[in-house]
C-alpha cells in the first residue's frame, strides 16, 4: 500500500487551519488512510489502504479533501488552464515504442525546498504505483524559462546523442546511461529489444530528457527559487496520462500556481493538456437509500457530495477531473457513506440466519489451485475485462464470440474475457525482465457469446516460461492435476492457432473435449515480445465438474 511522508505544518498551511495531529488522524479516515509514524515535531508518514485514488498520495490532494470535510471549501473547485502557444511535436517514430505525451507549464511563487521534496515524492509515487514502475506513465519536471519551444518528442539511435544525466558529472550516450547510471540500470528493462530510444529535445536541440529513464542535468534539475516549470508525461496509455496530468496540475493550482496548457501535435490530431474535463453521473436520494438505508433529502445529499469535493448540477453529480476511480453510481454512493459516517448509519437486526458453506464447485476449483501451488506455481488474478487485441490478435486466434461493452473508458478493458491463457501470456510479457523459470496459473470466470446467449464458465489455465520447457513438461502438469482430481483422461493431437503445430493436444474425457495443452506458437511469442519458450494449457472446469458429478469416471 502507498505510504508518503508529509509535514504537519505544510498540511495545515494548505488546509488553511491549524490542526492537531489527532485531528489529522481523524480526518485520514475519510481518505482510507492512517498515520504510520509521527516524530512528535512535524514529520509524519501516512499509509493508504486504498490504491485507486492516486490524487490523495500528496499533501495537496489530502488537504483538498480535508478542506471539504471541514466545510472550509466544498464543491468541485475551480481548476482551469490558461491557453498558450507552446507545442510539443510528436514524431511518428515513437508510435511503437512509447507513443503518447502530455504536458503543462506552471508559474507561481518561488518554489521552496519543502515543495520540491513533495513534488519529487508525488512524482515517484505516481510513476512507481499508478504508472507501473514508469512503464505506463513516467513524469519529468524542468525549468521552463530555459526551454525554447517547440519541443520535439522523437526516437534516435542510442549512440547518436550525448548529454549529462541528472545527478551525473559527464556526458553519456543513451546506451551508456542504461549501463552506467544507477537510474538507467533500474529502468533499462522498459526499453528491452528497442533499436531506437525516445528523446525529448527543444528547438535549440537541447536535451530535456531520455524518457522514461532520466532528465538531463541541464534542463531537468529544478532549484529552490524557480518560479516557472514545465511538467511532461510520457507513456503507453493516453487515458492514464490525461488523468495523471490533471492530478499534477490540480496540485500546482492548490499551491497557488497558475497552470497553462500545452498542445501535443500528433500526425493526425492535436491534444491539449491538462483538459480538466469533468464527467457526470446521475444520482438520486432513492438510490442512496436502496444501497445504504439512509433517508436523505436532495439538499442533504448535495451537502455530503460537496464535502467530498464533487460538484452537483440538478440530479447529476460532477466528477472532478483528477478522479479516475469513479465509474459507476455506487462509487459515488460509497463516498456519500464516507461523508455521512459509517458509524452514523443505524444498525438493523439480521432477518435470516443461515450456516455458510463453500459450494461444491468452489471446492473443486480450490482442489485445482492446491495442486498447482504444490507444484510451486504462482497464482495470479487478472481483470475480467480485457481487449480483443489481447484475446485474439496477439494470440493468433479468431474471435469465437465475445461480450463487448457498449461504453468503456479504455480499449484495454472493452470486452469480457473469453479465455485466460492470453492474460497469462501478458503477465509473462510484463515480467520478461525477471528471471526464469516463470510458472503461473489462474482460475476464474470467462464469458462466451453464442448468438444471443451468454455462457459463463470457470476456466483453469497455466503457463510456464523457461528455456527448458516443452510439451512433455506441460503434459506432466495436466497429468498431476487430473490424477489429483481422480479423473481419467486422454489426449489427441490437435491444431490450435495459438499453439505450435505438432506440439499441441486436445484434452479429452470420455471422448469429449475439455481444453488444450501444448507449446505456444513462436509467432504468438513474438507479438508479446517474449524471447523464452512458453508452454501452457487451458481447461473448462465447469464442464469438467459437471462431467465428474453426473457420472463416476472410470479409473486409469
Amino acid at each position: 500500500m502507498p505510504t508518503i511522508d508529509c509535514s504537519l505544518k505544510d498540511i495545515n498551511y494548505l488546509i488553511g487551519k491549524k490542526l492537531s495531529i489527532k485531528a489529522i488522524e481523524e480526518l485520514l479516515v475519510y481518505a482510507k488512510a492512517e498515520i504510520e509514524f509521527f516524530d512528535n515535531i512535524d514529520t509524519l508518514r501516512i499509509k493508504f489502504e486504498d490504491t485507486n485514488q492516486p490524487y490523495l498520495w500528496s499533501t495537496e490532494g489530502m488537504a483538498r479533501l480535508f478542506r471539504g470535510i471541514l466545510n472550509i471549501k466544498t464543491g468541485i473547485g475551480d481548476y482551469t488552464a490558461k491557453p498558450s502557444k507552446d507545442k510539443i511535436i510528436i514524431d511518428k517514430s515513437v508510435q511503437h515504442i512509447r507513443p503518447y505525451i502530455a504536458a503543462f507549464s506552471a508559474s507561481g511563487p518561488a518554489i521552496t525546498d519543502a515543495f520540491i521534496r513533495q513534488l519529487i515524492q508525488f512524482q515517484e509515487k505516481l510513476c512507481e504505483g499508478y504508472g507501473m514502475k514508469r512503464r505506463k506513465v513516467s513524469i519529468g519536471v524542468y525549468r521552463y524559462k530555459d526551454i525554447t519551444f517547440p519541443v520535439t518528442y522523437k526516437t534516435v539511435v542510442p549512440t547518436s546523442i550525448k548529454f549529462i544525466p541528472l545527478g551525473g558529472t559527464k556526458p553519456l550516450n543513451l546506451t551508456e546511461i542504461l549501463k552506467l547510471h544507477p537510474t538507467g540500470q533500474s529502468y533499462a528493462w522498459i526499453l528491452d529489444n528497442c533499436a531506437m530510444y525516445p528523446l525529448l529535445i527543444d528547438a535549440r536541440n537541447a536535451v530535456l530528457s531520455f524518457p522514461p529513464i532520466i532528465n538531463s542535468d541541464h534542463l531537468g534539475k529544478i532549484k529552490v527559487g524557480d518560479t516557472d516549470l514545465l511538467v511532461e508525461l510520457t507513456g503507453i496509455d493516453l487515458d492514464a496520462l490525461h488523468l495523471v496530468c490533471n492530478i499534477l496540475a490540480a496540485a500546482f493550482v492548490d499551491r497557488g500556481w497558475y497552470v497553462s496548457s500545452i498542445k501535443t501535435v500528433y500526425d493526425n490530431y492535436v491534444d491539449i493538456t491538462p483538459s480538466f474535463k469533468t464527467e457526470t453521473i446521475m444520482l438520486e436520494p432513492a438510490s442512496v437509500f436502496s444501497s445504504l438505508g439512509i433517508n436523505l433529502t436532495s439538499p442533504e445529499l448535495v451537502k455530503l457530495l460537496e464535502r467530498m469535493r464533487y460538484g452537483t448540477r440538478g440530479k447529476r453529480v460532477i466528477i472532478p477531473s483528477y478522479r479516475g476511480d469513479v465509474m459507476h453510481p455506487i462509487d459515488v454512493i460509497e463516498d456519500v457513506a464516507i461523508a455521512y459516517g459509517y458509524n452514523n448509519i443505524p444498525n438493523k437486526p439480521l432477518q435470516t440466519y443461515t450456516v455458510g458453506e463453500s459450494k461444491s464447485t468452489v471446492k473443486f476449483i480450490d482442489a485445482c489451485r492446491d495442486v498447482l501451488v504444490g507444484m510451486q506455481f504462482q497464482e495470479i488474478l487478472s481483470p475480467i475485462l480485457s481487449s480483443k487485441a489481447l484475446l485474439y490478435t496477439k494470440m493468433n486466434h479468431p474471435d469465437n464470440g465475445t461480450v463487448e461493452l457498449r461504453e468503456y473508458k479504455s480499449e484495454n478493458y472493452s470486452v469480457l474475457r473469453t479465455w485466460i491463457l492470453p492474460l497469462l501470456m501478458d503477465c509473462i510479457s510484463q515480467n520478461k525482465h525477471n528471471t526464469t523459470p516463470q510458472c503461473i496459473f489462474e482460475t476464474g470466470e470467462v464469458s462466451n457469446r453464442k448468438g444471443k446467449t451468454i455462457i459463463d464458465s470457470n476456466h483453469f489455465a497455466f503457463a510456464m516460461a523457461d528455456a527448458n520447457v516443452d510439451y512433455t513438461k506441460a503434459k506432466q502438469v495436466v497429468d498431476a492435476l487430473m490424477r489429483a482430481l481422480d479423473i481419467s483422461y486422454s489426449t489427441s493431437p490437435a491444431l490450435h492457432p495459438s499453439f505450435t503445430p505438432g506440439r499441441c493436444a486436445e484434452i479429452l474425457v470420455q471422448g469429449e473435449s475439455f481444453g488444450y495443452v501444448g507449446e505456444i506458437y513462436p509467432g504468438v511469442l513474438d507479438t508479446f515480445e517474449i524471447r523464452t519458450p512458453v508452454v501452457g494449457s487451458e481447461i473448462n472446469l465447469t464442464k469438467l465438474f459437471d462431467k465428474k458429478k453426473i457420472k463416476k469416471l472410470p479409473e486409469n
